[in-house]
Parts: structure tokens; C-alpha cells; sequence
């Protein structure tokens, strides 16, 4: 009698702040991005039983939504429909103090900016438990933030066996200045995120979505120029 050996288990946690600044920003034809379908192509030995998502909604507060919210929710939506958890966070304003002192403007020195809260807590907290609960063999971190490492050195003190794969989403030149040596220190497997890939990892232009019309892809997305 065969006996077939159980595929690994594996639980991706995708750092979108981190994704979305490394590699999406300037690249708009890349942010119709299938997580899911990311997340099999990096591990596809591996029986995928989670993907977090971690992000934050932007102009929470505007009435009417703005079109950057609008074009959030959906893409959340379209997330949310291929098994893909989305954790989301908050942004806060805060004020800063403008320190260039040749500037000539006029009236106060100060700027509202927006920081993220919250999501690389939620993420660390994620990756700190779900080993255990999920019965992980391997954990896919997406993300170059350094701040998750205790919760990786968490993994590897509680869970040994359990393979820490970490994919850092990022220019080929920006991956030559990121701390890949202490995450290496870990026992992690250490990749940078390549461009090539997200691309092939994109949604179909249309997708099916239950009790309403399909989510199609914004048009400032487009891949066409």
C-alpha cells in the first residue's frame, strides 16, 4: 500500500503597506494583484490554508467616499472573494514640523501627514500565534519590516521545525541596503519579490462576485498605457 506523505501546510501574512510602497506605487498595472495566487506560485508544494492580508483603509473619513477609497474597497472585495483575509488597520494624522530652513513660505511651519497604525501589530501577533493554531509547516512572510523579526524569532524558539520563508517586496537595487543578514540569523529563507512574478500573479480583468455585479478592474490600473 502507498502511503501519501500530507503537502505542508502553509499560512502567508503579506505586509501591504510594505508591498504596496516596494513595488506597487509606481507601477499602477501591478496593483490588481491576486494575493492567493501570489502566495501559491512562492510555495506551490505547499497546501495553502490561510493568506492575511494587513492594510489600512485610506480617506476612511471623507463623505462621499473618495475615488482612491472607492478603488480600495474594490480591490478588498476582490480579496476577499479568492479566500484572502484582509486585517486592516487605521491611519492617524499626525502634525510635523517643517525643518527646511530655506523655505520661504509664509504662516505656520507645520503639515498634517498620515501614519499607519496598528497593522504591523496585528501582522506580528498573526505570526506569532497561528503557527500553533493552524498546525503550520511553513509560515510566507511578504514584507521587509525589520519590527516583525521578534515575532519570527518567536516562530523559531516555539515552533523549529516550522520553515520561515520571508519574500521582501522590492526593487533588485533596494534589496542590496535591506537587513537580509539578520533575518537570516533566524533560519529564514530570505527572497526578494520579484516584479516578474507579481505581474503573472494578477486578477482577471472581471471577477464574479456573489449577489452583485463582477468587480472589474479600475480603469487606473490598466495595463495599457
Amino acid at each position: 500500500m502507498t502511503i501519501t506523505k500530507p503537502r505542508p501546510r502553509v499560512a502567508a501574512f503579506i505586509d501591504g503597506f510594505n508591498l504596496f510602497h516596494g513595488l506597487l506605487e509606481h507601477n499602477p498595472a501591478l496593483k490588481w494583484l491576486d494575493l492567493h495566487k501570489l502566495v501559491r506560485m512562492l510555495e506551490p508544494y505547499g497546501d495553502i490554508v490561510a493568506v492575511n492580508y494587513y492594510t489600512a483603509p485610506v480617506d476612511a473619513d471623507r463623505l462621499p467616499p473618495s475615488p482612491k477609497r472607492c478603488r480600495q474597497k474594490t480591490y478588498w472585495n476582490a480579496l476577499r472573494a479568492n479566500k484572502v483575509t484582509v486585517v486592516p488597520g487605521k491611519f492617524e494624522k499626525r502634525s510635523r514640523k517643517c525643518k527646511v530652513t530655506y523655505c520661504s513660505a509664509e504662516g505656520p511651519r507645520e503639515f498634517d501627514v498620515f501614519v499607519e497604525k496598528m497593522t504591523d501589530v496585528n501582522m506580528a501577533l498573526d505570526i506569532s500565534y497561528q503557527p500553533a493554531f493552524l498546525k503550520l509547516d511553513v509560515v510566507c512572510i511578504i514584507s521587509g519590516d525589520t519590527d516583525l523579526i521578534p515575532a519570527i524569532r518567536h516562530i523559531k524558539d516555539n515552533h523549529p521545525n516550522c520553515l520561515r520563508m520571508v519574500y521582501i517586496p522590492c526593487t533588485e537595487t533596494a534589496f542590496k541596503y535591506r537587513r537580509v543578514d539578520e533575518l537570516k540569523k533566524l533560519g529564514c529563507s530570505v527572497s526578494r519579490l520579484r516584479e516578474e512574478l507579481v505581474q503573472d500573479a494578477q486578477f482577471p480583468p472581471s471577477i464574479p462576485f456573489p449577489d452583485t455585479e463582477p468587480l472589474t478592474r479600475p480603469p487606473e490600473w490598466s495595463a495599457q498605457p
